[in-house]
């Protein structure tokens, strides 16, 4: 009996002293270490772009790279400062990016969050070729002004600018190109149209349109090619493969009634706009596959 309650006791030293060793390794930190700890793994950020790690995970860009994107702002700037998407290069669709808008546009009225279109118009030197008059000039405004496009912002409409620039030589309408290039100034973000004496006709980028005194309001033709740099056409390549966009575009398949547009080869003077209903609604299309400027400026 007495050497039974021996082991016991024995038993009973083991059971404490191994109590007593392991209770320190399980103790706790102090709360405000793992604080510590936590607010570290939060602010941690890999890149140095301006946005933590978890943040850049929660947002899904990527924490090791400064531009997700690469528009040319970092994935903090465009958080923190601009409120643009860092994981889309053209947050408001225009065809600029957000980069070049907030670096080289700002100066000319560009908003990385409404879209913009820009256009350097020259004139062919000529007496009886004219600039646009205010009265066009204000209906082009408005067409787009009042534009249903959403932006970004949450803004509505599109902000039309437009440059009136140099008198360009006059030359034989055939070779127009050739002195587009000297004449072009402002560059990447623009469109450019040159006011001519021999047709309207589009190029993407570039476009003219015919401009001879006493011929009447010219909007109608403006709007028409300028839609084409903007992305409305019959259908475009992409290196061989073909992307339809709609036969009624430069055709006279549709009514005017079923395809109110521009666009349409059956015009009406009544109407110039692009379409906003009928078989084909050309502001919805703009609307939802932006403008195509980049394909021309960064060949997208």
């Amino acid at each position: 009996m007495y050497k039974s309650m021996k082991s016991w006791a024995v038993m009973g030293i083991i059971i404490i002293v191994t109590v007593a060793v392991t209770v320190p390794i399980i103790t706790k930190l102090p709360t405000t270490q793992h604080e510590n700890i936590a607010d570290n793994l939060m602010s941690k950020d890999t890149d140095n772009d301006g946005l933590s790690d978890y943040s850049e995970n929660q947002l899904g860009t990527n924490p090791l790279i400064v531009d997700s994107d690469n528009d040319g702002l970092s994935d903090g700037q465009e958080v923190n400062t601009y409120g643009t998407n860092p994981l889309s290069p053209d947050t408001d669709k225009d065809g600029i990016w957000d980069g070049y808008e907030v670096d080289n546009m700002a100066q000319y009225g560009a908003n990385p969050k409404r879209r913009d279109i820009f256009v350097e118009i020259d004139k062919m030197d000529a007496e009886n070729i004219r600039w646009l008059n205010t009265a066009e000039k204000s209906k082009l405004v408005s067409v787009f002004e009042t534009a249903p496009i959403q932006n970004p912002d949450g803004s509505s409409g599109v902000d039309l600018h437009l440059f009136e620039d140099n008198l360009f030589p006059y030359v034989n309408i055939a070779a127009v190109d050739d002195y587009i290039e000297n004449y072009k100034n402002y560059g990447e973000g623009f469109y450019y149209c040159v006011l001519t004496g021999g047709g309207s006709m589009s190029g993407g980028l570039d476009f003219e349109v015919f401009a001879v005194e006493n011929f009447g309001d010219i909007t109608m033709d403006f709007l028409h090619e300028l839609g084409h740099g903007l992305g409305l056409v019959n259908f475009f390549f992409v290196g061989t493969e073909r992307h339809n966009v709609f036969d009624g575009i430069d055709s006279m398949k549709y009514s005017v009634e079923e395809y109110p547009s521009v666009m349409n080869y059956y015009k009406s003077t009544s109407y110039v706009d692009y379409s906003r209903s009928g078989v084909f609604n050309d502001w919805q299309y703009l609307q939802e596959n932006g403008f195509r400027l980049h394909e021309y400026y960064y060949n997208l």
